[in-house]
């Protein structure tokens, strides 16, 4: 069963607040504060965990007051975009595929790597909805080419390294980004010298 029918109104605010924050405001909860004219420790008791004692939960009154400051439609954020993401994509069963879960995998991986702390953050960067990279992410649906390549991007990686199985004999590790910045003489010098060891490891005879 799918324990997202039963969010309550204080869970989807909060959780359109995270992704106002990052789409409106560049993930910097001090922009909307300004824009509200309240402190930037509002907004944080509004984001912190249900249990602490500096927990505020957002009314109706300033979910209006953040729509209109944000200049979005009245009654955005009591509804629950994530579950209308989802409602079409639940009509037909996904089979978990290898390539899958090693998608999804590199995916948490890769943000981890590189300090991507939401998946709010990778959706807004990517251009894709909260739910499709959620799906992808929890190995619930199966990624277009193009669904990749945005991820990918958001990531500033490439789309086969999404691809390449943690486990896989054949591939390198190694930081491409810095590795492309480096001039051709010494890429060129890179490649010599793996194809060197190989060489060394595996001889080849003409005879």
């Amino acid at each position: 069963m799918n324990n997202n029918k039963f969010k309550s109104i204080a869970e989807i605010r909060k959780n359109n607040l995270i992704y106002i924050i990052e789409r409106y405001y560049s993930g910097k909860q001090k922009l909307l504060a300004d824009a509200l004219g309240v402190a930037p420790s509002m907004i944080s008791r509004y984001l912190s965990l249900k249990n602490l004692k500096s927990h505020r939960e957002l009314t109706a009154h300033m979910s209006r007051k953040i729509e209109y400051v944000t200049k979005i439609s009245k009654y955005w954020m009591d509804i629950d975009h994530l579950k209308e993401g989802h409602a079409e994509s639940e009509k037909e069963e996904y089979i978990l595929t290898e390539i899958g879960q090693i998608l999804s995998d590199n995916i948490t991986t890769f943000m981890l790597n590189d300090g991507i702390k939401s998946r709010v953050k990778l959706s807004v960067d990517s251009g894709l909805a909260q739910s499709t990279v959620n799906r992808i992410i929890n190995c619930e649906a199966s990624a277009t080419a193009e669904s990749i390549d945005a991820i990918a991007k958001a990531m500033g990686r490439q789309a086969y390294e999404l691809l390449i199985p943690k486990n896989d004999k054949g591939a390198i590790y190694y930081d491409r980004k810095a590795y492309s910045k480096l001039p051709l003489s010494e890429q060129i010098s890179i490649q010599n010298f793996i194809e060197f060891i190989i060489y060394k490891n595996n001889p080849t005879t003409s005879e």
